[in-house]
């Protein structure tokens, strides 16, 4: 099973339509837990407020869980690197989690919880657009799993 935890909620109808294609595709259950953007004007205090709310969750399942958290400063890796992380997730009977932080980032607290820190590139996405790549990143470890050609690097 895969969770993502994800800062906001999601409206845009055709980034939604895309992640449901991916969703589809996939052949393990993912399911998402969106987290309310912090309220205060202060950027370091949303950090904190989104911070606590994600630490919330991430105590219930820590125990049973591989933790993931997208960030600009994580390990590049490619696609095959990638599915290995996932494959040895599933062999380990491991829940994978991926949190995709706000518009501010992860806050410095969450990463004593996290396992690995990852970086989907050195380019700067809008947050929302992390959603459809990680899932499209989550169904070609599949496919790269299984030998299938969508992968052809």
């Amino acid at each position: 099973m895969i969770t993502v935890v994800a800062v906001g909620k999601l409206k845009d109808l055709p980034l939604n339509t895309l992640i449901a294609t991916y969703e589809k595709r996939l052949h393990t259950p993912l399911t998402w837990i969106e987290i309310p953007h912090g309220t205060s004007n202060d950027p370091i205090m949303i950090k904190k407020q989104e911070g606590a709310t994600i630490e919330k969750y991430l105590k219930k399942i820590k125990a049973h869980s591989f933790i993931i958290g997208l960030d600009e400063t994580g390990a590049t890796i490619t696609s095959e690197a990638f599915s290995k992380l996932v494959d040895n997730c599933w062999q380990n009977t491991k829940k994978l989690v991926f949190v995709i932080g706000g518009a501010e980032g992860i806050s410095h607290d969450f990463w004593t919880y996290a396992d690995y820190k990852l970086s989907l590139g050195a380019m700067t996405w809008p947050h929302m657009f992390v959603r459809l790549m990680l899932v499209e990143q989550i169904y070609r470890a599949q496919q790269i799993l299984k030998g299938h050609p969508y992968h052809r690097a």
